[in-house]
Parts: C-alpha cells; sequence; structure tokens
C-alpha cells in the first residue's frame, strides 16, 4: 500500500452538484453529478458517460448543500471555479464517470432565500 500524497484530508460525502464548462468551450458543456469527496484543494465527483469535459477544462461547480423546504424555500449551494486534472472512464464496477478536479479560488456559500 502506497502512502497517501494529499495536501488535505479528504471528507466522504455524497451531494449533487451541476457543472458547467467556461468559456472557450462552453457551448452545450453542462450537466449533473454526484460529490463523493472533498477536500480544501478539491473534490471528485460522478457523471453519466460520456463526460463532456476534457483534463484541463475550467468548470464552475455548483453543489447543493440543502434542498429547499417550506421553511427554507431556497436551496443553500457551495459555488467554484475548478480544473478538470483526471478523468476516470466507467468500469464494470462504476457504470459512471469519474472526475477529479482542483479549486481555482476558495468555495463560496449562497444560503437559501
Amino acid at each position: 500500500m502506497g502512502m497517501e500524497r494529499r495536501r488535505h484530508p479528504r471528507l466522504h460525502v455524497t451531494l449533487p452538484l451541476e457543472f458547467r464548462l467556461c468559456l472557450p468551450r462552453a457551448q452545450g458543456s453542462e450537466g449533473l453529478g454526484i460529490l463523493r469527496n472533498i477536500s480544501l484543494s478539491g473534490l471528485y465527483f460522478h457523471c453519466q458517460p460520456p463526460a463532456p469535459v476534457k483534463v484541463g477544462d475550467l468548470l464552475e461547480l455548483i453543489i447543493i448543500t440543502r434542498a429547499p423546504d417550506r421553511e427554507n424555500p431556497g436551496a443553500s449551494r457551495l459555488q467554484v471555479q475548478c480544473r478538470v486534472v483526471r478523468l476516470e472512464p466507467p468500469s464494470s464496477h462504476q457504470p459512471q464517470v469519474g472526475i477529479a478536479v482542483e479549486f481555482l479560488e476558495d468555495l463560496s456559500l449562497h444560503p437559501g432565500d
């Protein structure tokens, strides 16, 4: 077993997210995914194939942290711009594409209204 080389510990969590490719290749490149883990420097998520992104692409991510309800009609969300650093193709044990990104800025919190 190899030594862990990550800069920050990861939090394993399952949350819905939306992603959108930033310019210049932004046309039609957006989708939905499921967050699998997050750290201070990046995150890893799954999406349905084919992934509309490639390594090096810049994305805007929106992570839904709380669904709207009767008392809080707006969803709380985290938003961040990031760069795709790794793609993992679907396999027999994981039918979705894995996408690893590094943050280019601090996460911003948008509480529900």
